[in-house]
């Protein structure tokens, strides 16, 4: 970062007082925020004059951080929870939420350099496949411990009100994948039990993922057994985050990938469609990175989103969702696997979290402008 933190302008509790290549981060009170935001006995915001980010090369580095005693508040995964379990000065709030968040495998329609594979990333029915090799339930099991949620639309599981209770439902199911690649022309196998077409090419393309996230490398592994069952070769790769990124956000008529897993979190319950994923020009359309819509059902979600996007009746905007959802999950270009259930840990000296009963992973637990330290 070239620019100096004092030149960074922002409106909140906090500035920007320095900044590290690696994400570490130190925020300092901003004076002025105080001025006009104060709490009930008149006291200016925030409380804390200095809140430290620190950097970690993975999550298991973020939970031996916590529990270290270097950092003061955690979001740990599932398969962390036991970790926190009982630990002296540690307060945890377990699975109290459902997460604004999901992970998900997209596939690459950009990829001009391989005509086989652009024509199966680009049909639907190819996707449908995907998503019925996808086991959704096994990754809840193994890799969330129970403590999370399959995911079949383009709403987070914090959003209940909006997911709809009509959008196609592409569960685990090998026997009807193996019947729609039949129909895009692989349907016989080879000695390895790999499924060709009639000039011989084997099924296969690269499915990539940030190295370091556990869980997202196991989504991946429990992804490629699932399709290995139907006789669909994924060969699975962990890669750099920015590496990964740059790939992902890449344009042009031949990106560098097959498929990625990943994730996005976020959103809103006002209208809880990201404006940079749904849209045809959004530097998340991750599927399809060539400018402008190539189908007829991305028009459609294009619409969709604008319309439903500028409505006031939360009635029909809630219409107009679910017609988004349903259209998207038919086509699955975006093919969503699970997300984790909210958990949050503090040191016991931490304070200022909100009320159970308010909490949930779209308000979450806690402002920083609102966090004190007791000493």
């Amino acid at each position: 970062m070239s620019a100096s933190p004092s030149s960074v302008v922002g409106s909140g509790p906090f500035k920007l007082a320095s900044l590290t290549p690696d994400g570490a981060a130190v925020l300092e009170r901003n004076p002025f925020y105080g001025e006009w935001a104060v709490d009930p006995a008149g006291q200016p915001l925030p409380y804390l004059d200095r809140v430290e980010l620190v950097a970690v090369a993975s999550t298991d580095a973020q939970l031996s951080a916590f529990l270290a005693g270097r950092t003061d508040l955690f979001s740990p995964a599932p398969t962390q929870l036991a970790a926190l379990r009982g630990a002296a000065d540690v307060v945890l709030r377990e699975n109290y939420s459902g997460q604004a968040s999901s992970s998900w495998i997209v596939w690459n329609w950009n990829r001009a350099s391989d005509p086989e594979k652009q024509r199966l990333f680009r049909s639907s029915a190819f996707r449908q496949a995907m998503s019925h090799l996808t086991d959704r339930e096994r990754m809840v099991r193994e890799v969330l411990g129970g403590a999370g949620d399959a995911v079949y639309t383009n709403v987070y599981p914090v959003f209940a009100e909006w997911i709809s209770p009509t959008a196609p439902r592409f569960a685990f199911n090998v026997a009807e994948a193996r019947r729609l690649l039949a129909e895009l022309g692989y349907d016989r196998t080879n000695a390895e039990g790999l499924l060709v077409n009639s000039a011989g090419r084997v099924l296969e393309f690269d499915l990539i993922t940030n190295a370091g996230n556990a869980a997202r490398e196991n989504y991946a592994r429990i992804f490629a057994e699932g399709a290995r069952q139907a006789g669909v070769k994924v060969n699975v790769q962990a890669t750099d985050f920015n590496v990964l990124a740059n790939r992902l956000g890449s344009s042009g008529e031949d990106r560098p990938f097959d498929a990625i897993l990943l994730g996005l979190s976020g959103g809103s319950n006002i209208w809880p469609f990201g404006p940079n994923v749904v849209p045809c020009g959004g530097n998340l359309h991750a599927h399809n990175r060539s400018g402008g819509c190539l189908t007829d059902w991305e028009r459609e979600l294009d619409r969709l989103f604008r319309e439903g996007n500028a409505e006031p009746d939360r009635t029909r905007r809630l219409a107009l969702g679910r017609q988004l959802q349903d259209l998207e999950a038919q086509h699955q270009p975006f093919v969503y696997l699970v997300a984790p259930r909210a958990s949050a840990a503090w040191r016991s000296r931490v304070r200022g979290e909100y009320p159970s009963a308010i909490a949930d992973a779209d308000v979450v637990t806690r402002e920083l402008g609102l966090t004190w330290v007791q000493d």
